[in-house]
């Protein structure tokens, strides 16, 4: 399985002849898009052109008139490690008449990912900041032996509720708070100008959040060998319960959720399956009837057991992980039995 991640790097553009350099060749690039000959380094210049031509194939129309990031061919660029220098890390970017050195920051953590292959490069600008996004590519090789299940539960009260270490873990409270505050400014305010500029804010928040609780989960379980099973929440927005139900149903991030967890659990190397998640939370997770769903708690009448909604939906995701281990490959070692995945 080839898999990709993207390093969102700064550049740094400490002189004022490097910053004009950088500056030239991304604008002569936008006017190369819209049709003039300009100036290029000389496979910059062939980037346009294909651009181009896939833009037209794509939509079946020219190149419409705003700002594209500058794609640099991967052969071009170059990435170096200095330690006698100010900046610890340097990056060679092509442009007209020949390519220069810039310094580069990113997090720190993302630094392992050098090693892996470079796949593109795009040089965007935002204000009077210029970023470089590198993609990098790896082969990942899932495994096959895990030591327990992880399961995940989705719901619209927390956005994700685990099982971890015989505890439930409930995770994105922030996320339910920044919509509902977006909501209301929005409801406040009804100016369309600003509520556009809010959304992408709101969005970019969200985003935030979610990478961070998707990674909390996933060094969850590779801390404990686990694979992760989360529920399949499909069809689930077509229920009707409610205008006040279907928004803030509607609001909350699954696919990304689901998204960004897999991509980040496949990147180490840990298998994620989806399982049914139909009554999950209604059916007891301690002896299988069906119960009762009030404000968030589940009340079973025929042995007593109350615990969180979400939490006995966490439960009975990781009992039906248990039971279709053997159809995706996977094995368990040592084996759980269905016994311990009780509240």
């Amino acid at each position: 399985m080839k898999l990709r991640r993207t390093i969102h790097a700064k550049l740094v553009l400490d002189r004022k002849g490097k910053h004009e350099a950088v500056e030239r060749e991304y604008w002569a690039w936008q006017r190369q898009l819209q049709g003039n000959d300009e100036q290029l380094y000389s496979v910059t210049k062939q980037q346009a052109d294909r651009f181009k031509r896939r833009i037209r194939k794509q939509n079946g129309c020219g190149v419409k008139p705003k700002e594209y990031p500058l794609i640099l061919r991967r052969d071009c660029v170059k990435i170096q490690h200095q330690n006698d220098s100010v900046f610890k890390w340097w990056i060679r970017v092509p442009v007209y008449p020949r390519s220069i050195w810039l310094p580069i920051q990113f997090p720190r953590e993302q630094e392992p990912l050098l090693r892996y292959d470079v796949r593109e490069c795009k040089l965007i600008r935002d204000s009077d900041q210029w970023f470089v996004n590198m993609t990098f590519q790896k082969e990942a090789r899932l495994k096959h032996k895990y030591a327990t299940i992880l399961p995940v539960d989705m719901g619209i009260r927390k956005l994700a509720t685990t099982i971890e270490n015989g505890k439930p873990r409930f995770y994105g409270k922030e996320v339910r708070q920044t919509r509902g505050n977006y909501f209301r400014l929005r409801r406040l305010v009804r100016k369309g100008g600003i509520i556009k500029k809010w959304k992408h804010r709101e969005h970019e928040i969200v985003k935030h959040q979610l990478h961070s609780i998707t990674r909390r989960i996933v060094n969850k379980a590779k801390q404990i060998n686990a694979i992760i099973a989360i529920g399949d929440l499909k069809d689930i927005r077509r229920e009707r319960k409610g205008r006040s139900f279907n928004r803030r149903l509607s609001t909350q991030p699954f696919h990304l959720f689901k998204q960004y967890l897999t991509y980040k659990a496949n990147w180490e190397g840990i298998r994620v399956i989806s399982v049914v998640e139909a009554y999950t939370s209604q059916t007891c997770s301690r002896c299988g009837m069906r119960g009762q769903r009030v404000a968030g708690r589940f009340l079973c009448r025929n042995c007593g057991l109350v615990v969180d909604a979400d939490a006995n939906g966490a439960w009975n995701i990781a009992k039906r992980a248990h039971g279709m281990l053997h159809e995706t490959g996977a094995v368990l070692t040592p084996p759980i039995t269905l016994a311990e995945c009780e509240p």
